[in-house]
């Protein structure tokens, strides 16, 4: 396995987070990713999954952040890739039998894909950088990933 970049510090200092946007500009851009950029999950009960301000990280994290994802992507595919070639390491896993059985039947070879995808959410933490998921299943996330930054740099530029 590869060798995994240095984690970027955790410190508050190194990104900003301005006043939030005023009501009304909020209320507006929560409707253009509803409508025009399908986030379609914009609140989760009472909660709302969209934050009113930017956090703005410096550079160097945001760099470092890119090179820790790119370097766990890489890592995941190559752990792929030996457990296709051993199935034996599957049973290591603590998955259930079912899925145990059919990841032990697949064949050696990774299924062909046009391209590979996968998202790391990094969340700050007491103790550093945390990820709470890697999505590489679904297509879910990408609107505020990528759309969301775009609408709030039009407040912030």
């Amino acid at each position: 396995m590869s060798a995994l970049p240095p984690i970027p510090p955790c410190r508050p200092a190194d990104w900003a987070c301005p006043a939030p946007l005023d009501w009304a500009d909020f209320v507006q851009l929560r409707r253009r990713m509803v409508l025009d950029h399908f986030k379609w999950d914009p609140q989760v009960g009472d909660a709302g999954a969209l934050a009113p301000f930017p956090i703005v990280l410096s550079a160097s994290v945001l760099h470092g952040l890119a090179d820790l994802a790119e370097a766990l992507a890489a890592e995941t595919d190559l752990a792929e890739r030996e457990l296709l070639r051993r199935p034996d390491l599957v049973g290591r896993l603590g998955l259930p039998r079912p899925i145990r059985r059919i990841l032990a039947e697949r064949s050696a070879e990774a299924p062909p894909v046009a391209a590979r995808v996968i998202r790391f959410d990094f969340h700050p933490a007491a103790d550093g950088w945390r990820i709470s998921e890697a999505n590489s299943d679904v297509p879910g996330g990408y609107a505020e990933s990528s759309h969301f930054p775009r609408l709030m740099a039009e407040h912030w530029p």
